[in-house]
């Protein structure tokens, strides 16, 4: 009364009969029946089965009812291929059974339940599926093919100043093999390929404030179900601070300096300051003047820092500072000689000397005379 298995192979029937007493002969007919041999292979239902008894000339017939039931089968219809970033897969709706109302079960790496989650699997994977129908099961292998995921990282936002260009740091992964950025500006990459390119923001990126860069990886598995995938930084681009102290200058000794600074982008609170020993009517004004001492001019020259405060603090723009050199020329000076008196007709022999800045001199008199030689210091008159 015990369910066979069709596919349960051949019986030995003599294991299903007791007789009593023994020392007679069993013989067995009936469907499937070799022998003393039952093989249930293409029997199903419930299937008679004859055993006769003869011991010396008695004989005596016994019927056994075999229930031979029918082995499920099962098939197989997975995708023919799944991204491992896809997300949890039901198993179900890939597998087929005949007939049905029995149990499914899977085992296998990803498997949990009849759920199949595919992430970090990569390449053929083998589930175990049993399919148990009353008393038969049909084992088999369900084989998933898994494709690897492209992953990238563009790295962390950034802030930078307008002066400077971007310094990129992308990342790629999974079954991803190459990366190429691009902008929503309109600047230009040192090499767009590159995981480490650099950015050189354009004037209208600048102007705008910002710009998006964007690493989007190669196709990992061309025509399978893995895509492309991106990652995505925003750079904020601060304005510097710009300081134009003027030109550079040069003065006479005795003369004070007037400044002519400007400042633009978001510099701040300018000031002016000194590398020499002088001073300023008004540090704070553009427009300032400078007082050179001593020291600047017996330097012969002086330079005047503008600077301003750190337009953005952390955000990469330094505070802003231009110099300008003033150079200071020393006063010429001059001395014609003692005064003199001569009687008429004689002529005036004349020692002058200068100094200072001077250089050279030249000899003029309000009379009508003349000298020998005007531009020699010690002319004759």
């Amino acid at each position: 009364n015990t369910p066979l298995c069709e596919n349960a192979g051949p019986q030995d029937l003599l294991t299903w009969v007791t007789p009593n007493p023994a020392g007679g002969t069993l013989t067995f007919s009936g469907p499937g029946v070799t022998g003393t041999t039952f093989d249930p292979a293409g029997l199903l239902g419930f299937i008679n089965i004859t055993a006769s008894y003869t011991l010396s000339s008695c004989t005596t017939t016994s019927n056994v009812s075999v229930d031979v039931q029918i082995v499920p089968t099962v098939s197989f219809n997975p995708p023919a291929a799944i991204c491992n970033d896809e997300g949890i897969q039901s198993l179900l709706p890939m597998v087929s059974v005949n007939p049905a109302g029995g149990t499914l079960t899977f085992a296998g790496p990803g498997v949990v339940g009849t759920d199949f989650n595919p992430m970090g699997l990569v390449g053929p994977i083998d589930i175990s599926v049993s399919y148990v129908l009353t008393s038969c099961s049909r084992v088999d292998t369900l084989q998933l093919i898994l494709n690897d995921a492209a992953v990238v990282d563009a790295g962390t936002d950034q802030t930078v100043c307008e002066t400077d260009p971007v310094m990129l740091s992308g990342s790629i992964g999974g079954g991803a093999t190459s990366g190429i950025w691009t902008s929503t500006g309109s600047g230009t990459f040192d090499d767009n390929t590159s995981l480490t390119a650099i950015y050189s923001p354009s004037a209208a990126d600048i102007a705008a404030g910002s710009v998006i860069l964007t690493l989007i990886t190669d196709d990992p598995d061309g025509a399978g179900p893995c895509s492309v995938q991106s990652s995505s930084i925003t750079v904020t681009i601060n304005q510097a601070a710009m300081v134009d102290a003027g030109p550079d200058q040069t003065i006479c000794e005795g003369d004070d300096v007037v400044l002519t600074g400007s400042v633009s982008g978001l510099a701040n609170n300018p000031v002016w300051s000194t590398l020499g020993g002088g001073s300023f009517d008004d540090l704070t004004n553009l427009n300032a003047t400078y007082f050179p001492d001593g020291t600047d001019i017996a330097n012969g020259s002086v330079q005047l820092v503008l600077s301003t405060d750190d337009p953005d603090g952390p955000g990469g723009c330094p505070a802003g500072t231009d110099t300008v050199d003033v150079t200071i020329n020393p006063q010429a000076t001059v001395n014609a000689g003692p005064d003199q008196a001569i009687p008429a007709g004689n002529a005036i022999n004349i020692s002058g000397s200068i100094g200072g800045g001077a250089t050279s001199a030249i000899w003029s008199t309000n009379g009508s005379g003349v000298f020998n030689d005007v531009t020699s210091l010690n002319t004759v008159y």
